[in-house]
């Protein structure tokens, strides 16, 4: 085997911030440069950089050439990230919206880099419809921070419509690494149930959600059918939670990837989600279930700002979860050329692999190379820095 690429793995102290965590970086940090040890050489002095980061947090490294892999889920890219973009010789993106959201704001070339899950890890899981009889409940399953980009507005909309049923559970596993953006989050969902409920779930939420313990497990609904869950959960307990869910719903208003996403696919589990911005690279009706979308602002917590979204068209998005109950054998079928489609395609091996290709073709004309004769060549024939660079097709 020829010797590995070597790279200077730049891991910034701030993607332990809850914003960086909250957009998933840390995850994808870390599970990149994992794949990566095949193919990369780990060592600070080498002459490239690469930073996985939001671009509004990014600070290359003096005298290297500095690769930016970030995201972005919006239509609208705030101003605090331009600094960013344009301060890094490469951008990297793992979808082709990103790539096209970046474009009007940068002269920097972009690649795409498709990002996975990991085969090994989220086996797939063969699934069948709940026997009732046994008391066993089919399981919408919810995943994601607290935050309105992640559509928890529109799942709300389904517990009000599904509370009732005995025979249905909703499962929100979510985040609460601030006391108040569980709490709300609970708040919001329980405004339609009775105060008493309310008055219980506050209760229980203050004991919960103090400075010292800030995860919880709390049943709520007629039918103890509707579950909040801001625990921290190890890696095979969410693979069991994944394995647990009979439909995975994401009405997001936007992905820089959807990993959440292209993990519980993996498994083969059947999946509702916005046919918008990065799972389009994935995601469509022969692998799932797509909800049609609307361009729209909305208000964005994490990031205090207002930006045009893709709205999940609610009344889509019922019709396509009431489909994967009433035809769970036609959902199942979908499950698994799912899961077949992420453990062949979208695996964060490939991903690494992929990476590894970029780098070399775009900037090793042969292995140990000097990164400055490259950053400072001539473009050639009018060409601009970016175009010289740019390497879409690897």
């Amino acid at each position: 085997m020829a010797d590995k690429l070597k790279i200077h793995w730049v891991t910034q102290d701030n993607l332990s911030t809850a914003y960086a965590n909250a957009l998933g970086y840390n995850s994808h940090n870390a599970q990149m440069r994992k794949a990566c040890a095949e193919y990369f050489d780990f060592d600070e002095s080498a002459p490239i950089a690469i930073t996985i980061t939001p671009a509004d947090m990014f600070k290359p490294v003096p005298g290297k050439f500095n690769v930016l892999f970030t995201m972005w889920e919006c239509l609208d890219v705030p101003k605090s990230y331009l600094p960013g973009l344009n301060s890094a010789d490469l951008i990297i993106v793992p979808c082709e919206f990103c790539r096209e959201v970046f474009s009007p704001v940068t002269n920097k070339p972009i690649v795409v880099c498709h990002e996975g899950a990991d085969p090994e890890v989220f086996r797939f899981k063969e699934r069948s419809m709940p026997d009732q009889s046994k008391g066993e409940r089919f399981r919408y399953l919810w995943l994601g921070a607290p935050n309105p980009r992640k559509g928890y507005f529109t799942v709300i909309e389904l517990v009000k419509a599904l509370e009732q049923f005995s025979n249905i559970e909703i499962y929100f596993k979510t985040t609460a690494n601030k006391k108040l953006a569980f709490f709300d989050l609970c708040k919001v969902i329980l405004m339609y149930f009775k105060k008493r409920e309310w008055k219980k779930l506050k209760a229980t939420a203050t004991r919960y959600l103090n400075p010292r313990i800030e995860q919880a497990l709390i049943v709520h609904g007629r039918h103890k059918n509707i579950i909040f869950d801001s625990r921290k959960l190890s890696q095979q307990e969410l693979v069991d939670l994944y394995h647990s869910a009979h439909c995975f719903i994401a009405p997001h208003c936007g992905e820089g990837w959807g990993l959440t996403l292209t993990e519980a696919m993996a498994t083969g589990c059947p999946s509702v989600a916005s046919h918008s911005t990065g799972v389009l690279d994935f995601f469509d009706s022969e692998v799932g279930y797509p909800v049609k979308c609307a361009t729209g602002p909305v208000d964005l917590q994490n990031y205090n700002i207002k930006a045009r979204v893709f709205v999940p068209d609610t009344k889509d998005f019922f019709e396509k979860v009431l489909s994967v109950y009433q035809n769970y054998r036609e959902a199942l079928k979908r499950g698994r050329k799912a899961s077949y489609r992420i453990r062949t395609e979208f695996t964060w091996k490939k991903s690494a692999k992929r990476l590894s290709r970029i780098i070399e073709e775009c900037f090793y004309e042969e292995r140990n190379s000097d990164a400055k004769s490259l950053s400072a060549q001539e473009p050639k024939d009018g060409a601009d820095h970016g175009a010289q660079l740019a390497c879409a097709s690897v």
